[in-house]
């Protein structure tokens, strides 16, 4: 899938989640990873690294930091 042809959506549940979709709005994948019961992301950039996605994340509560996950 060549750069920006996708949108993506985070959810917090019970774990973070961030789904995938195309622009036509076809579910792609979800990509997901466990959180602390404290943490709260607010924000995210997604770029690609090859043939992987990296993950930027950014956390308003409680540290105010950017956490970086890579696609497996």
């Amino acid at each position: 899938m060549k750069a920006g042809s996708s949108f993506y959506l985070l959810y917090r549940g019970k774990r973070i989640e961030i789904l995938e979709f195309k622009l036509d709005g076809a579910f792609v994948k979800t990509y997901w990873t466990a959180q602390a019961p404290d943490y709260y992301p607010r924000g995210l950039i997604v770029l690609p690294d090859g043939d992987r996605k990296t993950f930027y994340l950014l956390q308003a509560f409680p540290e105010n930091r950017i956490d970086v996950f890579a696609e497996k």
